[in-house]
């Protein structure tokens, strides 16, 4: 599995001409379909995915990784049915993941948090196996990331309540370079439980979720 990782500013200081060797004018179009989101955060997150691909299938340009929506509204590589994608984008970061199996990643920035949501998203019994050394918004932004991608993996979006995504365990690693969790999730409905890999950093919570028996090293692109 392979996850990039792109700072917006950088993206943005890319030229006219460097955005069009990088993109296909579809996904030019298709980035511009939301009126809610940053276009460039959008087209950042296209390029993660296609840094991610590019790394997983050597020998292809990244232009011949067109990155689109599916009628569902998740991402997809055009002519790739073999490899799954997920994207997102937070406050100036863009991630993009790609495997060969069912994957969702989420990305999101620690903010100030309504302690009411806490009831919304999650079973008091969830709140406790968090790392207790997190504050009370830092577990919110990590749980939600959590969750999120895992309903990305399976394209349901918000239709199945964040409540049927129960955190089984949650462990934390401190090493030179990140604080990582590595935590395994139980999604209603499914027989085997989910692992997702997440890491702090710029104030920000990435996750990373996938079927527990498809565990493998996440190769991480930092640009």
């Amino acid at each position: 599995m392979h996850a990039a990782i792109r700072n917006r500013a950088d993206y943005g200081a890319l030229t006219e001409r460097e955005r069009a060797s990088l993109f296909h004018e579809d996904e030019l179009t298709d980035s511009h379909s939301s009126p809610f989101a940053d276009h460039e955060e959008r087209l950042a997150a296209r390029l993660a995915v296609k840094v991610a691909a590019h790394a997983h299938s050597e020998g292809s340009s990244l232009k011949d990784f067109v990155v689109l929506h599916a009628a569902s509204g998740a991402p997809m590589i055009r002519g790739r049915g073999s490899l799954h994608c997920s994207l997102s984008h937070s406050n100036g970061y863009a991630v993009g993941v790609v495997a060969t199996y069912r994957v969702g990643v989420d990305i999101e920035q620690v903010r100030i948090h309504d302690e009411r949501i806490m009831d919304v998203i999650a079973s008091k019994s969830e709140w406790g196996i968090l790392p207790s050394e997190l504050s009370c918004h830092e577990r919110v932004t990590l749980l939600w990331t959590i969750k999120e991608a895992i309903l990305k993996a399976v394209e349901s979006g918000l239709s199945i309540s964040p409540r049927q995504v129960e955190l089984i365990s949650c462990t934390q690693d401190t090493n030179e370079k990140a604080v990582t969790y590595s935590s395994i999730v139980r999604l209603s409905g499914w027989s085997k439980n989910w692992r997702v890999e997440s890491r702090n950093f710029s104030d920000l919570f990435l996750s990373i979720a996938y079927e527990e028996n498809n565990h493998e090293t996440i190769t991480y692109h930092w640009h």
